[in-house]
Formats: C-alpha cells, sequence, structure tokens
C-alpha cells in the first residue's frame, strides 16, 4: 500500500494531466459550430492499398514514339520502346472525411422582382489522416520491394460537385452566387466564428489533419441555381476528395483517366409548382411493380440500393 504522501502527489499529478487537457477540449468544442435542426451524415474518409498503384501498364503516347532497336550492350527489354509497356505507377493516396447536410431550397430575389430557387448542400471536410505511402526497401538482391506506409500532411481541397438529374438526362455544376453563401451561413451555421467556403475560397486552406482532441474540419457550400423543377431522380457526385485515380487504356490506344469520385443518390416525390426542402430523399427510392428495383438501380447506375457509392469517373 502506497504511503498517503504519495497517494496525494499522484492524485495531484492526475489533476494537472486532467487541467492541462481542457484547452484543447475547448478548442475541439469551439471548432463545431451550432448548426440548424438537421441531420450531418458523415462518408468516412478511407484509402485502399490497391489504390496507391497501377500497373503494368502501356504509356501508349511514348510507346508509339519510342523507337525499337536491338542494343549491343543491354537486355532488348531495357530499352525505352519495352520500359514503357510495362510500367508499374506507384504514389501516396489520401482521402477526405465528407460530412453533409440535407439537400436543401433557398429562394432569392431576382434582378426584375422575381424569384430564384437555388438547391444547396453545406458540406464539412476533415482530414482523417491515415495517408497510405509506398516505401521502396531493397532486398538481398539489390531489387526494390513496396511496402505501405502510412502517414499524415496538410490536404487541399479541390472541389468539383455535379447534380445530375437521371430522368432528363441534365447535369448541373456547382456555381458561386453572389450574396447567397452569406444568406446560407446565417440559416445554417448560426456561427459567425466559423468560415463558410465556396468552391473557390476552400481550395485556398490547407486542411490539417485531426488530433484526437481537436476537430480541423472545413466547412463549405455548393450552390445550383437552375436546376430542372420537374427533377425526381437525381445524384450528386463529389469529386476532389481523394486523389485516386484509375488509368484506361482505351481500344482506339487513347489513354483516360477517371477519378475516384463520391456519388450520393437522392430522390423528391414532389412537383414542379409546389417545390419543397422537405421533399428531398436520401437514398435509392423502391417504386412498387419494379421486382428487384432494377428500374431504379438502372437508372442511378448502381448495382444496389446503396445511399451512396465511389465510382470511377472522367
Amino acid at each position: 500500500m502506497l504511503p498517503r504522501l504519495n497517494r496525494i502527489q499522484i492524485t495531484f499529478t492526475g489533476l494537472l494531466a486532467l487541467l492541462a487537457l481542457l484547452p484543447s477540449v475547448a478548442a475541439a468544442q469551439s471548432r463545431m459550430p451550432k448548426l440548424a435542426p438537421g441531420v450531418l451524415k458523415t462518408i468516412p474518409g478511407f484509402s485502399e492499398e490497391a489504390e496507391t498503384v497501377t500497373g503494368p501498364k502501356n504509356l501508349v503516347d511514348l510507346s508509339k514514339s519510342a523507337k525499337a532497336w536491338k542494343p549491343n550492350y543491354i537486355p532488348e527489354n531495357q530499352t525505352l520502346a519495352e520500359l514503357s509497356t510495362k510500367l508499374m505507377l506507384r504514389r501516396p493516396i489520401w482521402q477526405l472525411e465528407f460530412s453533409f447536410k440535407p439537400m436543401r431550397l433557398l429562394t432569392i430575389p431576382g434582378p426584375d422582382g422575381s424569384s430564384r430557387r437555388v438547391w444547396y448542400m453545406v458540406y464539412k471536410v476533415t482530414n482523417t489522416g491515415r495517408h497510405l505511402m509506398p516505401v521502396a526497401e531493397k532486398d538481398e538482391f539489390g531489387n526494390d520491394l513496396f511496402q505501405t506506409k502510412t502517414g499524415t500532411k496538410n490536404i487541399r481541397f479541390f472541389p468539383l460537385f455535379v447534380v445530375k438529374a437521371h430522368e432528363f438526362d441534365k447535369s448541373y455544376a456547382d456555381r458561386i452566387m453572389a450574396g447567397v453563401k452569406s444568406r446560407i451561413h446565417r440559416i445554417e451555421i448560426k456561427d459567425p466564428s466559423v468560415t463558410l467556403h465556396d468552391s473557390v475560397s476552400i481550395t485556398k486552406v490547407a486542411i490539417e489533419p485531426n488530433s484526437e482532441t481537436v476537430d480541423r474540419g472545413v466547412w463549405g457550400v455548393a450552390t445550383w441555381p437552375a436546376i430542372d423543377r420537374r427533377t425526381d431522380f437525381f445524384s450528386v457526385y463529389v469529386q476532389g476528395l481523394s486523389n485516386a485515380y484509375e488509368w484506361n487504356d482505351q481500344a482506339k490506344d487513347e489513354t483516360e483517366l477517371t477519378y475516384k469520385t463520391l456519388q450520393l443518390n437522392f430522390w423528391r416525390p414532389g412537383d414542379p409548382v409546389l417545390e419543397s426542402e422537405k421533399e428531398f430523399r436520401y437514398g435509392v427510392p423502391s417504386l412498387p411493380g419494379d421486382p428487384g428495383n432494377e428500374r431504379m438501380k438502372a437508372m442511378y447506375g448502381v448495382e444496389d440500393m446503396s445511399e451512396y457509392t465511389w465510382i470511377y469517373q472522367p
């Protein structure tokens, strides 16, 4: 049993440690604004080891232009023409966590006295760290063996938000509108100390990794002012959350890069006359008389009825 004095010292030391954590806890709490009513949904940020490597791939442009020849002093497989056909591409991979509030509607006055309806989505991107980095290590024969390790760094978010109305095959890119962001800030964030970014200003922020006690997530908003009022089935596509890509060699000897993209699925059972933000639903609808929901899955381009999915597209 510890002497009484030692027990008091241990208790006092623990109290000091607890007090030292309080500023960090307060800082973490100050990062979380008091949001307007609405469920904040979160899509976890995860990276896969397979995303750190592509290959072996054929560099079509280089292999077509490189002259094939038979060297005298090196193996043929070491020529530029041969090396460009069996290339392994490795890179570090990161991904941001994406949280968002339900799709909303905002009415704004037009210059001629009319009113316009704007769809918008408030979101938060968070750098959770745990980025994957391929590291080369030499084996006993001098060959490079790659191991995937984790690391952290600041990330910049260069977003591309697109709404696609599936029944009309129309796409709408996020548009920045003067004065709209400040109105949305007052409605949704309700905290003037928290910055709400648009799709341009957020690119200037180096998003730091979270710690166990401090939330360093960054808030933004995407706005769409001219979506067809008849739209019932739509998805929001978000690019820029990850640097993962796939390299596809097409039949015509063309190279195409497709980028990891988040697809968020929505529907709205309303009408084009009396629009209401309460009509927005998250997910893929299940229609009566549609066995297996095949029609809906085909319309959204998904394999199941998931609320969101990760795809690769240009």
